[in-house]
């Protein structure tokens, strides 16, 4: 066998040895995570140290694919189906949005909700006993709560209560359910609550004003 052949054979050889090598190994499981806004930075540091906990090491035996909608909820429905396309082996939404445009996006890639807001109302899961479908995780139940909040201002203030704003982001379906519990609760104590339903930007720095000018005492964020 002449010199070039037999280096030829050679090369090969091990080019084949390691695709063989890389076809043992075993496929390191992806992560993706949607975001509606900016990514939180805390949120990350501790999802991932839960993670640690059980024996997940990004980069060794679990990897990450984080994308955002960037504030713009018109935007979730694309970063969704990328998430879908890239073939990841779960999605964790971060908000209740985020949620829907995954729900929306696939039918088969598990869904791991964190403390969603009531995700019966918003149709994501058919009940919290028995979710169905791709979806499970924990749910905050905060809509329900949202009425203490309205309890704690009336003990906190020195003086009696007349009305209280309630600021809330007009892009996340979670925040209908949430103010009408703080209406509710606002009915029974004889408190009004003023709505400020808000997107970022100009409108949030537009609403401060507005609640000095409206007269309210206190605010519910």
């Amino acid at each position: 066998m002449r010199r070039r052949e037999f280096i030829g054979c050679m090369v090969g050889s091990a080019a084949l040895r390691s695709v063989a090598s890389l076809a043992q190994q075993p496929k390191v499981p992806v992560i993706g995570m949607l975001f509606a806004g900016n990514v939180p930075e805390f949120q990350i540091r501790v999802f991932w140290q839960g993670l640690r906990e059980l024996g997940y090491i990004e980069g060794q035996n679990i990897r990450q694919e984080i994308r955002s909608a960037e504030g713009d909820p018109l935007r979730l429905p694309e970063m969704a189906a990328v998430l879908v396309r890239e073939q990841v082996d779960v999605i964790v939404p971060f908000n209740s949005d985020a949620a829907l445009a995954i729900k929306h996006a696939t039918g088969e890639i598990p869904i791991v909700l964190l403390a969603n807001g009531d995700p019966v109302g918003m149709g994501l899961v058919a009940s919290l006993a028995r979710p169905g479908g791709n979806i499970t995780g924990t749910s905050s139940m905060a809509a329900e709560l949202a009425g203490k909040h309205v309890e704690f201002l009336k003990e906190m203030c020195y003086r009696t209560l007349n009305r209280i704003a309630a600021l809330l982001n007009a892009a996340d379906p979670f925040s209908k359910p949430l103010v009408e519990h703080i209406r509710l609760a606002g009915k029974a104590l004889h408190i009004e609550i003023v709505p400020f339903m808000v997107a970022a930007g100009p409108e949030l720095d537009a609403a401060f004003p507005a609640m000095v000018d409206n007269k309210v005492e206190a605010v519910i964020v």
